[in-house]
């Protein structure tokens, strides 16, 4: 991740963020705290990257991105029993 920032005249402060993750593994998504980990789980491999620009004086924020996922798999079925989504262990 690279950040730079500052302003010349010493009022305005614009931001640059760029943040990037490279062949990021889908199953050390579930070790996250539950309100951002996924729904059920997940394999395979993610590559993105993300651009901030933007200033704290005035407050204003523009992002750009892209991403790539390979060899995703998501384990999910319906369970007849309790007639809700399931997710299975991925072996």
């Amino acid at each position: 991740m690279t950040a730079s920032g500052g302003g010349a005249d010493g009022r305005s402060l614009p931001l640059s963020r760029q943040i990037a993750l490279r062949d990021g593994d889908w199953p050390r998504f579930q070790r996250l705290v539950s309100e951002v980990r996924p729904p059920c789980p997940l394999a395979g491999r993610l590559t993105a990257a993300v651009d901030v620009q933007g200033s704290l004086q005035p407050p204003s924020v523009r992002t750009t991105g892209a991403g790539t996922i390979a060899n995703l798999k998501v384990a999910m079925y319906i369970s007849e029993k309790h007639r809700r989504l399931e997710a299975p262990a991925i072996n």
